[in-house]
């Protein structure tokens, strides 16, 4: 079971809730539901790079699910993530989404009119996260 902190006015913004302090978003005065939770792996089934695709926005816990995703992150599956330093630092997952995509060939930031490939090294997300700074900015990053 998960705990899940309901957003008061956007329903796209219900978050596992990792920490009980307060955030920039009013996080600590969040209504909480228990909300059943299986692994990715144990959900689906193996997936063929060539044909499947993983988009996800998980408000910042994208690197706790990519861990149970192992079968689809070996398989190199092409993934879609919001990427939201903040959210992924509050929910503690920003390490393991880190070593979940290290092994892609590499990412482009889909906000940028001209998206580079970049290599998926800890450096080159660690500048795009001190970018995008503390506040709750994000964007999305494909990695194949």
């Amino acid at each position: 079971m998960l705990s899940f902190e309901l957003s008061p006015d956007n329903s796209g913004d219900h978050r596992v809730q990792v920490l009980e302090e307060e955030g920039l978003f009013g996080e600590g005065q969040r209504a909480r539901i228990a909300v059943r939770s299986t692994r990715f792996d144990d959900l689906v089934g193996d997936l063929d790079p060539r044909s499947s695709l993983i988009w996800m926005e998980a408000q910042g816990y994208e690197g706790h699910i990519l861990e149970g995703a192992s079968r689809a992150v070996q398989a190199r599956v092409p993934i879609v993530a919001e990427f939201c330093p903040y959210l992924m630092r509050r929910s503690g997952s920003y390490a393991a989404f880190l070593r979940a995509v290290g092994g892609y060939r590499f990412w482009s930031d889909l906000s940028d009119g001209a998206p580079r490939r970049l290599p998926p090294s800890d450096d080159s997300l660690d500048r795009l996260a001190e970018k995008l700074g503390a506040q709750g900015a994000y964007t999305d990053l494909l990695f194949a």
